[in-house]
């Protein structure tokens, strides 16, 4: 584009040129040359964009997005031109009044402060592979090193936290659910993610190689969508006290103790948890273990190279429900390899009682109906694999199920 009739000033510190009227000016070269008295002109883009320095743009007083860029050399201003050039300048601003992003270029993120997410906000990584935080401070909920909280109402995805001393992520308090989404929680000396005073929404997440448990939740009710948890040093997650657990799809494998570990340690009045569509295989204990003062709704779910797919400690009230004839279980205990089932049994009661009173409708063991076998003091004390085992709580006590009307034995 040419132009004519332009008045231009420009300061590039000996002072200003001005450009005659009747001079033409070039503005589509990519940049301009030297003037007349030998002063360098900026570049178009540069000082000529009226938005600010280097074209920066301007960061609103309540941004909706906000950026961050730990390799960034121009201006930290926040604006997708200029981004932040650390996660706590971002955090520093004044709370949204309705919801804010904040974007995270890829790179390393080591913290000397806990990232401390308040609600409304969403910390949202280019991708968990590129964005890793790491370091934090001192959690006075876990009364631990952590390196990310999340209040009720915020948000995290397309990161990965780590802690090398204490806990990666922390859920705090706050209004609503916590949510997490394509994020990995990972090589933490203690969890991956602890559950204190919110509820939680884990999505597409993966919790591995945390050297105590994955997910750790005392409060809140705990949602998981199509996560993985993998290779933790004890309970993949630990769903204890006042928490409650609704787990769908995903993979829990490998890991050093329970698979899902269900009890309610403060109050003797079961919460009800569901277990729907889960891959629960290899772990050192068992894949569910749900305690005396804890309900469990299993369907879907494959059980495979555990200590015992299922240990229930029967309760005074506590339920199990492994299917019946209108809403038939679907569960595997077993495979058509020999590998495919669990190390001592598919499924013990711990304190069954004299009668049978449990229903096992539409699950897959090694034969049907599924062979039982007491033993005790203990579950764990079954060293003869059998589909069903169970630790009577009196003499007089036989196996706890009703023959199924309806299952499959692999071949």
């Amino acid at each position: 584009m040419r132009w004519s009739s332009l008045v231009l000033l420009v300061a590039c510190g000996h002072g200003a040129a001005e450009i005659p009227d009747d001079a033409s000016v070039d503005l589509d070269a990519s940049s301009m040359t030297e003037d007349a008295t030998g002063d360098a002109i900026a570049e178009r883009d540069g000082a000529l964009d009226p938005d600010g320095p280097a074209g920066c743009g301007t960061l609103a007083a309540d941004p909706a997005d906000v950026f961050v860029d730990g390799a960034a050399t121009l201006e930290s201003l926040g604006t997708m031109a200029c981004p932040f050039h650390t996660i706590d300048e971002a955090l520093a601003l004044a709370a949204p009044a309705t919801a804010r992003t904040i974007h995270v270029a890829g790179g390393e993120y080591v913290q000397g402060a806990i990232v401390a997410i308040p609600a409304k906000v969403r910390l949202s990584g280019a991708s968990e592979a590129s964005v890793a935080i790491s370091g934090g401070g001192t959690c006075a909920v876990t009364a631990s090193p952590c390196t990310l909280t999340l209040e009720g109402g915020a948000g995290l995805d397309h990161v990965t936290v780590t802690n090398a001393t204490g806990d990666a992520i922390v859920v705090t308090g706050g209004t609503g659910a916590a949510m997490i989404d394509h994020a990995t929680a990972s090589d933490a000396k203690r969890f991956g993610i602890a559950v204190r005073s919110a509820s939680l929404v884990l999505d597409h997440a993966t919790v591995s190689n945390n050297k105590q448990d994955g997910l750790n939740a005392k409060q809140g009710t705990i949602t998981v969508t199509a996560s993985d948890f993998r290779n933790n040093a004890q309970n993949a997650l630990d769903i204890d006290q006042g928490a409650t657990l609704s787990i769908t799809g995903g993979n829990v494998d490998s890991n050093q103790f329970d698979a899902i570990f269900l009890h309610n340690g403060s109050s003797f009045t079961p919460l009800a948890h569901t277990i729907t569509g889960v891959s629960l295989k290899q772990n050192l204990g068992f894949g569910i273990f749900c305690a005396a003062n804890a309900s469990c709704t299993v369907r879907d779910t494959t059980m495979f190279g555990n200590e015992i797919g299922i240990v229930f400690d029967v309760g005074s009230t506590n339920a199990l429900d492994l299917g019946t004839q209108a809403s038939p279980g679907n569960n595997a205990f077993a495979g058509p390899l020999a590998t495919e089932r669990n190390i001592r049994a598919g499924l013990c009661f711990e304190q069954s009682g004299a009668v049978a009173t449990q229903l096992v409708e539409g699950n897959t063991w090694r034969a049907c109906a599924p062979p039982s076998r007491k033993t005790g003091p203990f579950c764990r004390s079954n060293n003869t694999y059998s589909d069903l085992a169970f630790v009577p709580a009196v003499v007089s006590s036989g196996t706890p199920v009703i023959p199924p009307v309806a299952c499959t034995a692999v071949p």
